[in-house]
């Protein structure tokens, strides 16, 4: 696919001219030290430099490398093209650099366009630490992408309508739980499909919802021993849906806002318990949700904001929830900059079916844009 972009990209490049082409750098560096309960701590670092090529009016292209290494911890060096993070991985492994950006995009006006290639997907939940139960490429340290197509259309009534199909390669997933696989050829091609309203209403500030469907990539039995197929039935299909609102006061003689946000998600089709180490008659929870209080600019440039979450054991597609947990979360933000952040976290999660497991970790962690 990378190939055949790039070659996309140069042909509708070299009609312009040099002259006529626009190029401007573009990413990120985050640096952070990360501490666990069991003592163990690292420093983590991410890179991610790139380039956007305005070639015309209404064309554009997108171009990046990303890459991450561990101070303190394994790292595997080298570049590598991957068509997929590691099965049942968050990211692509340490010490690795990737091409996680490469895609073109026409805008058919200021608010519609279609875009194709590799790219970063973000549907998150406003808040001091931002979440999502469905969609949420590279957070962190971390990197992810999409490869596929995202045409994005303004409805009436100040609505925004976003539709993505994305490719899913046979030897790999992008945050994804188990039993979710992508080995049935009907599995090639997910869909999602997103309504958010652009406007601000009242204290509303954000008003979304989303479906997600994976067709033949549930395997509701759990997989074989080799993780290449389902263990007992075939594959079917997965679908999961969200919506997700916030809400804004001013308090403190408007120096500060306060930010309500709640997101939840539902889905129909979902494992048996049995799989996450729960009763073998029961289903698991397809429910998953997000509660979020903050207090934004509390002092000029610092904010503050508590989470609660919790992801049923069904609920297989946050990439930021781990499906079968609860999630407990304090996080701080300085504004250092205009491009510039500073952010403390204290977090714990909780198993919630199976057998007990509690993890315990906090980072300082400094990210600047360019």
């Amino acid at each position: 696919m990378v190939k055949s972009i790039c070659y996309i990209v140069l042909c509708l490049a070299l009609p312009f001219g040099a002259s006529a082409v626009e190029i401007n750098p573009t990413g990120d560096f985050r640096a952070g030290f990360f501490s666990k309960k069991n003592g163990d701590s690292e420093f983590r670092f991410r890179l991610r430099a790139g380039v956007k090529a305005q070639l015309g009016q209404n064309l554009s292209a997108k171009f990046r490398l990303s890459g991450r290494t561990y101070v303190n911890g394994k790292n595997n060096g080298g570049f590598n093209y991957f068509s997929a993070t590691p099965a049942y991985s968050d990211t692509i492994p340490a010490g690795q650099t990737t091409i996680d950006t490469i895609s073109i995009k026409y805008k058919f006006s200021e608010s519609d366009f279609i875009r194709i290639g590799r790219f970063q997907s973000k549907y998150e939940l406003m808040g001091v630490a931002k979440k999502s139960l469905d969609r949420n490429n590279s957070p962190n340290t971390d990197i992810t992408w999409i490869d596929g197509l995202h045409l994005s259309m303004a409805l009436g009534g100040h609505h925004q309508l976003n539709a993505i199909l994305q490719y899913n390669p046979e030897n790999g997933t992008t945050v994804l739980r188990e039993p979710l696989h992508f080995k049935e050829s009907k599995s090639r091609i997910s869909y999602f499909l997103g309504i958010q309203h652009t406007q601000p209403s009242g204290p509303l500030v954000q008003r979304e919802i989303g479906l997600t469907v994976m067709p033949s990539a549930l395997c509701k039995s759990g997989l074989n021993i080799n993780k290449s197929a389902c263990s007992a039935v075939i594959a079917t299909t997965y679908t999961a849906a969200v919506a997700r609102m916030a809400a804004q006061w001013p308090v403190m003689n408007a120096r500060t806002k306060f930010l309500l946000s709640t997101e939840i998600g539902y889905s129909p089709t979902r494992p048996n318990e049995s799989v996450i180490g729960g009763n073998l008659a029961n289903s698991a929870s397809g429910l998953a949700y997000q509660v979020t209080f903050n207090f934004i600019d509390f002092l000029p440039k610092h904010s503050i904001g508590f989470v609660y979450g919790k992801a049923g054991g069904g609920w297989l597609i946050s990439p930021d929830l781990s499906s079968n947990n609860t999630l407990k979360e304090v996080r701080y933000a300085w504004k250092l900059g205009k491009k510039q952040k500073l952010e403390l976290r204290f977090r714990e999660r909780d198993s919630i079916v199976g057998a007990k497991r509690s993890r315990k970790d906090s980072y300082l962690r400094y990210t600047i844009k360019y």
